[in-house]
C-alpha cells in the first residue's frame, strides 16, 4: 500500500517523453482512469526548471510557474502518512532551493487515512506561505488548519482545529502497519476548539510539545469544557525498539457526576461532589493506545461534599467508589435508617496502585454526616469485578432520631439516656459508633456484586 492504497492487483500504466525544444521535455504519465500527470523540465545555461502536475480522474494541465508541483482532482482512498513522506522529500531534495519552490493541492478524498483514524469525504487545500505551507482541512470530523515550515523542521507545526472526532481504534494489524515513530514528529503546536474520543466530550484541547532525544516531550496538555479541566505532561519515547508513554494527569471537576458522565459512567442519580483526581501512569506503547487495562501507576481521588441520590448497582463502575452505594440497600435490615433517601457524604478520599488491569486500595474512606465507610481491596479493570472488605461505622451519636430509630419502640428514651450520658462521658459516643460497626465483603461483578456481612453467624451465636 502506498500513499493512493492501489492494489496489488496490476493495472495498465503509460509513460510517454517528447522533446518540443532542445532544453526542454514533456514527460506524460497515465495510470489506468486513476491518475493523470505531466511534468515539463526545462534546462538553462544557470537553471533547471520542473513543473509537475498530477490529476486523478481527470486530465492534467501544466500551470506556468516555475518549479511548481501541482495536484488536484478526486481521490477515493488516501494514506496521509505517506503523503506527508512525500511532499517532506521533494520540498527537501534541495533546501538551498526550497524557497523557490511551489507546491499547491486541491484534492477531494472519499476516504483519508491519518494516524490509524479514518475521515470520510475530506477537502484538502494546500498552499505556500512564507517560507512553509498552509493546509486546510474540511470534513465532518476534522476542520481546520495546519502550518509547518519547509526551511526548518525544529520550528513547531501549528495546528489550529474547531473540530476533530475520533475513534478507538480497534484493529491492531492496523496499528502496527501505521506504526508511528516518536522522535522524528516535529515540536507541535495545537489547538482544537472541540475534540471527542470514542464519543466522550473532551472540550477544548491545547497541546505543546518538543523533541528528545529518543522521543517526544509532551510539555503540556490541556482539556478544557464546562465544570472540568484536565492538565498533563508526558513523554512518549523509545527504550530497548519498543514504544513507551508515561504521563501524570489531574483532573478537576466542579462535581462528581460530571466526571463520571464525560467518560460515558450513567450515574444520574449523583448530586454534587466536586472531585480532584491526580493519576501518575505508564504503559507500553503509543499515547493513543492508552487504556485501563494495560496501565501501570497510582491514581489519588478526594470528592467533597455530595450525595447518592439513588440506589443503583448497575452504576457500580469506579474503582469499587460506586459500590458503596449499593450498600445501604443491602444492609436495610441493619442500618436502613441511616440513609434516608439517599446517602450523603462529606468526603471520599483514597489511593489506588494499578497493576496488570488491577486498582487495588487500602484506604478508599467515605466519611459522612451519618456514617463512615472505609473501603479495602481489589477491583478489576479488565475482568470488571470486586474482591473487597467494607467496615460500616454508622455516626449513632451525631443523631437522637437516628439512635431512637435504631432502637425501636424503646429508642426515644435510649437516645435520650445516650444523649445524656455522652454528655457526662464524652467516649460513649465513640463508643456506640465501634459496638455497632458492621463489616461486609464485596464480590463479584460491577453490574451485579454481592454484598455479604463477615461473622454473621457468629454474630447470630453469640446473641443466640
Amino acid at each position: 500500500m502506498g500513499p493512493l492504497a492501489k492494489s496489488d492487483e496490476p493495472s495498465p500504466f503509460k509513460l510517454s517523453l517528447r522533446y518540443p525544444e532542445i532544453d526542454k521535455r514533456e514527460i506524460n504519465i497515465q495510470y489506468a482512469d486513476i491518475l493523470d500527470g505531466i511534468i515539463n523540465v526545462s534546462n538553462t545555461n544557470s537553471e533547471k526548471f520542473v513543473i509537475t502536475s498530477l490529476s486523478f480522474g481527470d486530465k492534467a494541465t501544466v500551470g506556468n510557474e516555475n518549479n511548481q508541483f501541482l495536484i488536484t482532482g478526486n481521490v477515493e482512498h488516501l494514506i496521509a502518512n505517506e503523503w506527508i513522506k512525500f511532499i517532506t522529500h521533494i520540498s527537501s531534495l534541495d533546501r538551498t532551493k526550497a524557497k523557490d519552490k511551489s507546491i499547491s493541492l486541491g484534492l477531494h478524498v472519499g476516504s483519508l487515512e491519518f494516524i490509524n483514524q479514518n475521515f470520510s469525504n475530506v477537502n484538502l487545500k494546500l498552499n505556500d506561505i512564507d517560507s512553509g505551507y498552509h493546509l486546510n482541512i474540511n470534513a465532518e470530523d476534522i476542520n481546520g488548519d495546519v502550518k509547518f515550515d519547509r526551511l526548518s523542521h525544529k520550528n513547531p507545526v501549528n495546528i489550529n482545529l474547531q473540530r476533530l472526532n475520533l475513534v478507538k481504534n480497534k484493529s491492531e494489524d492496523n496499528n502496527e502497519k501505521n506504526e508511528i515513530i516518536p522522535n522524528i514528529i516535529p515540536p507541535l503546536n495545537i489547538k482544537i476548539s472541540e475534540l471527542s474520543y470514542d464519543n466522550i466530550d473532551l472540550g477544548q484541547m491545547n497541546l505543546t510539545t518538543s523533541r528528545i532525544d529518543n522521543g517526544l516531550s509532551v510539555d503540556n496538555i490541556n482539556f478544557n469544557k464546562s465544570d472540568m479541566t484536565i492538565n498533563g505532561t508526558g513523554i512518549w519515547n523509545i527504550i530497548n525498539n519498543k514504544q513507551h508513554s508515561k504521563f501524570n494527569f489531574t483532573l478537576n471537576a466542579a462535581s462528581m457526576k460530571t466526571m463520571l458522565e464525560t467518560f460515558n459512567y450513567d450515574v444520574t442519580a449523583i448530586e454534587d461532589g466536586k472531585t480532584s483526581l491526580a493519576l501518575d501512569a505508564q504503559w507500553q506503547g503509543t499515547p493513543m493506545d492508552f487504556s485501563l487495562n494495560n496501565i501501570n501507576g497510582n491514581l489519588h481521588m478526594d470528592i467533597e461534599k455530595g450525595r447518592f441520590t439513588d440506589i443503583d448497582p448497575s452504576a457500580g463502575r469506579l474503582f469499587g467508589l460506586l459500590s458503596l452505594q449499593t450498600l445501604p440497600r443491602r444492609l436495610s435490615l441493619d442500618f436502613s435508617d441511616l440513609f434516608g433517601k439517599g446517602l450523603a457524604f462529606d468526603v471520599i478520599a483514597g489511593h489506588f496502585d494499578i497493576d496488570n488491569g488491577n486498582a487495588y486500595t487500602n484506604n478508599l474512606t467515605m466519611s459522612g454526616p451519618s456514617v463512615n465507610i472505609d473501603v479495602s481491596g481489589r477491583t478489576g479493570l479488565v475482568d470488571q469485578d470486586y474482591d473487597q472488605i467494607a467496615t460500616i461505622t454508622p455516626k449513632v451519636s451525631n443523631s437522637l432520631p437516628v439512635a431512637s430509630a435504631l432502637f425501636g419502640p424503646i429508642g426515644v428514651g435510649v437516645g435520650a439516656v445516650i444523649y445524656l450520658a455522652s454528655e457526662i462521658f464524652q467516649s460513649l459516643p465513640e463508643k456506640i459508633d465501634t459496638i455497632l460497626r458492621k463489616q461486609y465483603t464485596i464480590t463479584g461483578a460491577w453490574n451485579n456484586p454481592q454484598v455479604t456481612k463477615i461473622n454473621q453467624q457468629e454474630d447470630i451465636d453469640n446473641n443466640g
